[in-house]
């Protein structure tokens, strides 16, 4: 089988110098566009990242929030227990009480 060899004449090897001049100024115009692209999505998230910070300060302030109700929360428990421990006392000494005067009356009667 024979080959056939295509001859390069100028006029080809201008019509290829022109095509691949035209392949590097549109690679060239990509290569803008990539760069301004990646500027864009630099800066936003910058601002993104600048938002998190706001809400990781946020956050920080919702934990304070908390740790103040935890700490009053176990300031108000405290006391209640402590009432408690009053009331049963109270109510011990008072069933006693009420024991000790029904005997008492038993004796009488």
């Amino acid at each position: 089988m024979p080959v056939m060899l295509e001859r390069w004449n100028d006029d080809k090897m201008d019509a290829l110098a022109t095509e691949v001049h035209g392949l590097d100024v549109k690679v060239a115009r990509l290569d803008t566009r990539v760069e301004t692209l990646d500027k864009k999505v630099d800066k936003s998230f910058e601002q993104v990242d600048k938002r998190f910070e706001q809400v990781d300060k946020r956050f920080e302030q919702v934990d304070k929030r908390f740790e103040q109700v935890d700490e009053e929360f176990k300031a108000v428990r405290k006391e209640m227990s402590a009432g408690f421990d009053r009331l049963f006392w109270k109510l011990l000494g008072t069933g006693f009480s009420i024991a000790a005067v029904a005997f008492g009356l038993a004796e009488f009667l």
